[in-house]
């Protein structure tokens, strides 16, 4: 199980993945669009001039988004991307030269 920041930015990887595949429709690829939109949008639910609970309408929106976004997605696909996330392998330099090793290799 992946820890709090850990999970975030794999979320977001997916996401990002997700986004770049053609075989998400593209109708779905505007969920997340919409998600980020109300960010900007000036009407909140509750105002942003109450320091962090004015964030909390933000941050459930494009939490709900995002979330929506990947359960909608075909699950094969996710599934997919989520195997290739846990056995890419991982890239390092070592006195200037390149090296290549699997994940669990260094750590």
């Amino acid at each position: 199980m992946l820890s709090g920041p850990k999970r975030i930015i794999r979320g977001i990887r997916l996401i990002w993945r997700l986004m770049r595949d053609p075989r998400i429709p593209g109708r779905l690829k505007l969920l997340p669009f919409f998600a980020m939109a109300y960010l900007a949008f000036p009407l909140d639910l509750l105002f942003d001039r109450i320091p962090f609970i004015g964030w909390i309408d933000d941050l459930l929106a494009l939490g709900v988004g995002f979330w929506a976004f990947v359960k909608l997605s075909p699950a094969a696909i996710v599934q997919e991307h989520l195997s290739d996330m846990d056995s890419i392998s991982v890239q390092y330099k070592i006195d200037g030269e390149t090296r290549k090793g699997d994940k669990g290799s260094w750590k």
